[in-house]
């Protein structure tokens, strides 16, 4: 192979140089870059370790705050828990009062009658000594109306009844038990009485309660007998 003429030389030694200044140029360029890529992820890594210590103080007060909250709830369940228990009490009490409390009102109407069917306005403006008379007459005393002495005669406590609706109920107060008794004893024997135009029913004058229960009490006694059983 000839050996390269003078210019050959100095052609093949200008790219070598040339070369070599690229591959430093390069690594100059290398090494700038890695510095900024170095810096730009010190940044990041301080900017990530900020947002994460934040993340993990925000994590923790919410981790309390849940604490919190679970042990309110765990009180307030406590505390709902003994309340129900009270309620309970207080409602069994309450039953209990008002057992009593019906018990001793039904106690207090023990003189009184209940009469059902007396057309409204009848008695006039003595309706003691109406019903007194009236009673008399029904049991076949009427000259004998003294011996039904009543305290007192009332229509039920309820707004008057209208021309189509049926008379409001009349309450009366035996003084002498005695003849409560009797004249109770004599309706129920005759289940319905005749007065004028109108059928006139007596009853014991007890609280709605009771009525409510003695009502569904009979309806129970009575299906036997529509059956044709008998005890």
């Amino acid at each position: 192979m000839a050996d390269a003429g003078p210019h050959g030389g100095s052609a093949l030694l200008t790219v070598e140089k040339m070369t070599e200044v690229m591959v430093v140029e390069l690594e100059k360029q290398f090494v700038r870059h890695m510095e900024a890529l170095r810096k730009e992820t010190v940044v990041a890594l301080k900017s990530l370790r900020v947002a994460v210590a934040k993340t993990s103080a925000e994590v923790r007060e919410q981790g309390e705050k849940m604490k919190e909250v679970e042990e309110a709830v765990s009180q307030h369940i406590d505390q709902l828990t003994s309340m129900g228990d009270e309620l309970r009490r207080v409602v069994e009490v309450n039953r209990g009062l008002r057992a009593k409390l019906e018990d001793l009102e039904n106690r207090s109407r023990r003189h009184n009658l209940r009469i059902v069917g007396f057309p409204e306005g009848t008695e006039g403006p003595r309706p003691t000594e109406y019903f007194a008379k009236t009673l008399a007459e029904l049991m076949g005393e009427g000259e004998n109306p003294s011996r039904y002495e009543l305290d007192r005669a009332h229509r039920s406590l309820r707004p008057k009844a209208k021309v189509n609706e049926p008379p409001r109920a009349v309450i009366i107060c035996f003084h002498k038990y005695c003849m409560k008794e009797k004249v109770l004893s004599w309706a129920k024997e005759k289940r319905k009485v005749q007065w004028d135009a109108a059928g006139v029913r007596i009853y014991q004058d007890v609280t709605v309660e009771l009525a409510k229960r003695r009502a569904a009490f009979w309806r129970v006694k009575a299906a036997p007998y529509k059956k044709a059983v008998r005890s």
